[in-house]
């Protein structure tokens, strides 16, 4: 995990939830490789991290790779950074996001718009803006904000390959039942 992806994450959680209150916390994706947002959930909160297998950081494996596990509502805050890019399918992930994601819980996404291949163990994708808003939305997501941001500093290593983020926040309906 690039640490310009841990503090676009930061920026993100605090732009869009700005109270201290406590929150359950599912990351989607957790498996740590080379980095985790543990690190940044704030105190109090409860933090779940879950992938499609053991390894550090997860909490819990999901029974697939489009199938989170839990029962629907049970999250404040969902983040998955770093890994769309990997899943055959973000289209069936994402609305699993929104189903185990309680009404009014919010949803923080990023992934890569511009990145050299980098297999683990695959690299199905890159989502730009109107990608991210279009999963968003079909999941049944409203939409607070979707962009890209280039990251100056990974771009230094892969000089003759700009490197770029794309995020997008959604926040589940508080009319919406899962």
């Amino acid at each position: 995990m690039h640490q310009s992806s841990m503090s676009l994450m930061a920026t993100l959680l605090s732009r869009h939830l700005p109270s201290a209150e406590e929150r359950v916390v599912l990351d989607v994706g957790s498996c740590d490789v080379n980095g985790t947002y543990r690190t940044i959930v704030p105190p109090g909160w409860r933090y779940v991290g879950t992938d499609i297998a053991a390894g550090p950081n997860v909490d819990h494996v999901m029974p697939n790779e489009d199938t989170i596990g839990f029962e629907p509502d049970g999250f404040d805050v969902i983040i998955c950074g770093q890994v769309l890019e990997h899943c055959k399918r973000p289209w069936r992930l994402v609305p699993e996001m929104f189903r185990v994601l309680q009404p009014g819980g919010l949803a923080v996404l990023i992934t890569v718009a511009k990145w050299p291949l980098h297999r683990y163990p695959l690299d199905c994708w890159r989502v730009y803006p109107d990608g991210m808003k279009l999963l968003l939305e079909d999941a049944g997501f409203d939409v607070l904000e979707v962009g890209a941001e280039p990251i100056e500093a990974i771009t230094e290593l892969y000089s003759a390959f700009p490197v770029c983020d794309c995020y997008g926040v959604g926040r589940k309906s508080t009319k919406c039942k899962s």
